[in-house]
């Protein structure tokens, strides 16, 4: 079932492949879009980093040995503090290279 279900065209020229949340961020950016919409969140907001737990193969999997979920997809969230409402998010696909300072 997952071979046929498609968020972007593969053979559009003008895609983006080098990003590694490519074939997955048109559905990412609407979800959060809709959570801006629908939700405003209050005065006490918080910044967390999590894990959501993944045991394939993945070029994003991120490892760390104090959490209690150890292998998964690492996000940096906003959430309302008081109900715990997610509010913004970013998923970490590894560490960005700067070539600007390298001349």
């Amino acid at each position: 079932m997952w071979k046929f279900w498609h968020l972007v065209d593969e053979k559009n020229a003008d895609q983006d492949k080098t990003e590694k949340l490519y074939k997955v961020r048109p559905l990412l950016n609407s979800v959060l879009a809709k959570f801006k919409h629908y939700y405003y969140p209050a005065q006490k907001i918080s910044i967390d980093e999590g894990m959501i737990p993944a045991k394939n193969r993945l070029g994003i999997k991120q490892y760390i040995k104090d959490k209690p979920t150890k292998w998964g997809i690492k996000t940096f969230i906003l959430a309302d503090s008081s109900n715990g409402y997610l509010y913004a998010a970013e998923v970490y696909c590894g560490k960005l290279t700067m070539d600007i300072f390298q001349s």
